[in-house]
């Protein structure tokens, strides 16, 4: 058998599975070898990466568009260095971005760095809100986000939910990462909280399957994203 890579993608492995090689911080291992991390984690097609794109989910009927959040995790043992653009405009993380210390104050959470995000950390990265937006209390970000305005980023009518086609943002980080997004910012406190993992473009296929519950109330939606212009669904 052929060599193959540590589920880590840290250590190519022979056929017995014992480490024959630690690949340097600034790779990975795919196919047996050490090569880019960024290509490493594209090969694996698993839940790490370098290239996220995500959609501002839609919220509950009359009430505008909350905090919406990414928490990116970084586990190589170099900085990750974040880029983020919108409807190909760039944001500077560093205004938006905040590293959590332990405290409840997320105000007072330092910045993230021009290096990036350090090896075992996290990075909160505030994205759009309608500066408006409250459910029984406020829903809007403790830190002011790359977008604030009237409607955030979600296809929102104004009062209601809406079908339409918009812009998603685009992450890039120079080492793989874990990525999540949480809609409203704040958990608990807003109510109606929601989170997911989400999914590097380099795990993406072309044939899904998908199911959801029965709304309760309000109507139901879905969400297609695409990582390039003119995608067809089908």
């Amino acid at each position: 058998m052929g060599n193959s890579c540590s589920s880590d993608l840290h250590n190519v492995l022979d056929g017995n599975g014992n480490v024959i090689e630690t690949c340097p911080a600034d790779q990975g291992c795919a196919n047996g070898m050490c090569v880019p991390a960024c290509q490493a984690a594209a090969a694996s097609q698993g839940s790490v990466g370098c290239d996220f794109m995500v959609a501002t989910p839609s919220f509950l009927p009359l009430i505008a568009p909350p905090c919406f959040a990414v928490f990116l995790a970084n586990n190589w043992p170099e900085d990750a260095t974040v880029t983020i653009s919108r409807g190909g405009v760039n944001y500077d993380p560093a205004t938006f971005g905040r590293v959590p210390d332990g405290t409840s104050n997320t105000a007072s959470w330092p910045a993230v760095p021009s290096t990036g995000i350090a090896s075992s950390n996290v990075g909160v990265f505030f994205l759009s809100q309608d500066p408006s937006s409250a459910t029984l209390t406020p829903t809007t970000c403790p830190v002011t986000p790359a977008i604030s305005t009237t409607g955030g980023t979600a296809i929102y009518s104004g009062t209601n939910a809406a079908s339409g086609i918009g812009d998603g943002f685009h992450i890039t980080t120079t080492v793989p990462v874990s990525a999540y997004d949480i809609l409203p910012y704040g958990g608990a406190s807003s109510y109606l909280p929601s989170a997911e993992l989400v999914l590097p473009t380099s795990a993406w296929g072309t044939n899904y399957v998908t199911g959801g519950p029965t709304p309760t109330s309000g109507p139901g939606w879905g969400q297609v994203v695409a990582s390039t212009d003119n995608t067809q669904v089908m």
